[in-house]
């Protein structure tokens, strides 16, 4: 419940802050921020009411337990983890050198052809998909400016 509480207040203290914020703004908080109180107050609610039944345990209310894996080999896991951790760290990067709006599509194609080891087809069509809608959702419709990557500023194209 600690954590939910954190959560709450977190997400409240965002809320209120961006809310002296110009519109355009404050958008993106309140979009994130306001389903986040609710869903937060609605686990703190579940949790002080206790499990449902008699002989459930708090611990079964949970929808996954914290426990290392015993079916897989621990050098499986740390490959993967650090495979996953690797693709995290790279799209970070990428917004950071080159921005946004094109890692959105690098890392998606990346990811897809790489990783999943999907067709073309099927990698072109979905990385196109997924640029076109972060396209229309963030910079056509919440006028969302995202800066340019940092190469370019260094090559002085902005």
């Amino acid at each position: 419940m600690g954590f939910s509480f954190l959560v709450l207040v977190f997400f409240c203290y965002l809320v209120w802050e961006a809310g002296e914020w110009r519109l355009q703004a404050r958008l993106y908080p309140w979009a994130i921020g306001i389903p986040m109180i609710l869903l937060a107050i609605i686990n703190i609610v579940q949790e002080l009411r206790g499990p449902k039944e008699e002989g459930e345990s708090a611990s079964s209310n949970t929808p996954a337990d914290f426990q290392l894996t015993q079916t897989v080999d621990w050098d499986v896991a740390f490959k993967r983890t650090a495979n996953i951790l690797s693709w995290i760290v790279g799209f970070m990067a990428g917004i950071w050198l080159i921005g946004f709006s094109i890692t959105v599509a690098g890392m998606t194609f990346g990811y897809l052809k790489i990783q999943s080891k999907e067709g073309w087809p099927m990698s072109l069509i979905l990385t196109a998909a997924a640029w076109l809608i972060y396209y229309v959702v963030f910079e056509r419709t919440l006028l969302l400016p995202f800066p340019e990557g940092q190469v370019f500023r260094w090559l002085g194209i902005e």
